[in-house]
């Protein structure tokens, strides 16, 4: 990177990789060695879903759903709200339904259904998480009462 030393400025390029899913996304820029550090932001990158692309990006959250396991799976979640917050359907132009509108509807339906059924998931493993953490956690804070 060129470093302008009067007015403390670096000039240079970066390559970013920005996430599949959809929502607000902020970069940040840091050096390796020092990551609390910031050193600069972006303004604001707004990723939409396009209709074209609606069945491909819900596949892609729910392959995420299925490749991890567990209660740590809210990003998925997150993902799949953003999308379905961000989608409003709109007909085909004319009101015609085509066999291929209507197949890539039919398809986008079915991986939002197995999104919603993976979700269900996540969120039974975090009560079961929870329920089987909650009786250490309320004998510790007991314990930190008495102290008080």
């Amino acid at each position: 990177f060129k470093i302008d030393q009067r007015n403390r400025i670096i000039w240079g390029r970066v390559p970013f990789f920005t996430p599949r899913t959809p929502g607000n996304i902020i970069l940040r820029l840091y050096f390796d060695d020092e990551p609390v550090t910031t050193l600069a932001t972006s303004q604001c990158i707004s990723v939409v879903v396009s209709t074209g692309d609606l069945e491909q990006m819900l596949r892609f959250i729910l392959s995420n759903f299925k490749s991890k396991r567990g209660s740590t799976n809210f990003l998925s979640i997150h993902s799949l709200a953003a999308v379905l917050d961000q989608y409003s359907y709109s007909p085909p132009k004319g009101g015609q339904y085509n066999n291929q509108h209507h197949s890539q509807m039919d398809g986008a339906g079915r991986a939002a259904w197995g999104c919603v059924c993976e979700s269900r998931k996540v969120v039974e493993a975090c009560r079961y998480d929870y329920l089987k953490k909650k009786p250490k956690h309320e004998e510790l804070h007991n314990k930190e009462l008495e102290k008080m």
